[in-house]
């Protein structure tokens, strides 16, 4: 039996998105004499049907193909395997090279491989001087004095209590899309910051003063508690204050709504100009902010697909593809548009977890027959 590993290599392959690792361990999976057999039964079962015959000018298509596999041997060396692959692109012209001609399905013009940018988390300090942030140091953290404040430990900084403070500094944190980070701030409280986030927070908490941070983006929030300095978290609308506890909040200016999901203990979520009219939460519920008609709509929900991005998996549950498609953007920085627009008011299911955005893709492409292709490193869902 084929293992999914060896067909998701199959695929990339004959759809020329494999990369040099899929190309590798299909080189050495093929050298075996039961393989080759399966490797072929494969391509005969899965592409006779999706492919018709047609009658173009069937020389160019053949050429195209051989030079495609020409290309390949400085991978795929050995005479057997040569002769195998080669022995795939036959069947596929056999069955379909009007197909393949017609929607160049082995052209490097309309293909090609993601190159995902590694974009650079940026702290923005208070008298505003920028610093990147390389998450793979361990190191102190100065203020412009001099003075140690916290340290950085890989993909979370943490800033340390002063013993005295009467002055609020604030500094701001932008996390690019395809990154994650961790906040431990002064009184306690740690931050998970999602992909497309910023978030504006103090150095030090003031004695006698409210704790107060301001995001755009999604962040999870773990507390610490203090009954005499209530925290609070700003966002263009609205407003979540608590006392001590763990929730979710998702605020993408770009988004229609935003949104509270609470873990444990109690929030209280409001517009930041009319707070009477705020709704007090309990666990396992989400109040979610309408913009157009500034309303607030509570549920009950379960809270793990809305958190599960802080242990790096996606969790779809019953989600629209609009949605689908916007936190994938987010999750691995890449740009994707549909051209279908009736998938985006569809509804899917799925979870993901150390999977690459091709194999995400392939995913889709295979449970529910979404189709795409890679043009100028742009995700184009047809």
């Amino acid at each position: 039996m084929i293992s999914s590993k060896i067909e998701n290599a199959i695929i990339k392959y004959l759809n020329r998105s494999a990369s040099m690792a899929d190309m590798e361990m299909l080189e050495a999976w093929i050298q075996d004499p039961e393989n080759e057999k399966v490797f072929k039964d494969y391509v005969l079962n899965h592409y006779a049907i999706n492919y018709s015959l047609s009658t173009p000018d069937a020389h160019e298509a053949v050429d195209a193909l051989l030079d495609k596999i020409n290309i390949e041997k400085s991978v795929f060396y050995r005479k057997r395997v040569q002769s195998v692959l080669k022995y795939a692109a036959i069947v596929i012209i056999s069955l379909g090279i009007g197909y393949v001609y017609q929607n160049d399905f082995f052209s490097f013009n309309t293909k090609d491989t993601l190159v995902i940018p590694d974009a650079k988390i940026i702290l923005v300090l208070e008298n505003g001087d920028v610093e990147h942030i390389d998450e793979n140091v361990v190191e102190e953290i100065a203020d412009k004095r001099g003075n140690i404040i916290g340290s950085q430990q890989g993909n979370q900084l943490s800033y340390a209590q002063k013993e005295t403070n009467t002055h609020t500094v604030y500094n701001t944190i932008n996390v690019p899309y395809g990154k994650k980070f961790n906040l431990k701030l002064t009184d306690g409280t740690l931050v998970h910051l999602n992909a497309g986030t910023q978030l504006k927070y103090p150095v030090d908490f003031v004695e006698g003063k409210k704790r107060k941070v301001f995001l755009k983006g999604e962040a999870y929030f773990e507390v610490a508690k203090d009954e005499k300095h209530p925290f609070i978290v700003s966002t263009n609308e609205i407003d979540v204050r608590v006392l001590g506890t763990q929730f979710n909040v998702s605020a993408y200016e770009e988004d229609k709504e935003l949104s509270t999901v609470l873990v444990e203990g109690s929030v209280r979520m409001y517009n930041t100009t009319e707070k009477e009219n705020g709704v007090l939460m309990a666990p396992n519920q989400m109040a979610t902010w309408h913009k157009f008609g500034e309303t607030i709509e509570v549920a009950e929900v379960d809270v793990t697909s809305h958190i599960s991005w802080v242990k790096g998996r996606l969790v779809f549950r019953n989600t629209m593809f609009s949605e689908i498609i916007k936190r994938l953007e987010r999750h691995y920085n890449v740009e994707i548009i549909n051209n279908n627009i009736l998938l985006d008011s569809q509804y899917y299911d799925a979870t993901f977890d150390v999977e690459s955005i091709e194999e995400v893709l392939e995913s889709f492409n295979k449970s529910y027959a979404i189709t795409y292709s890679i043009v100028d490193n742009k995700v184009i869902i047809n």
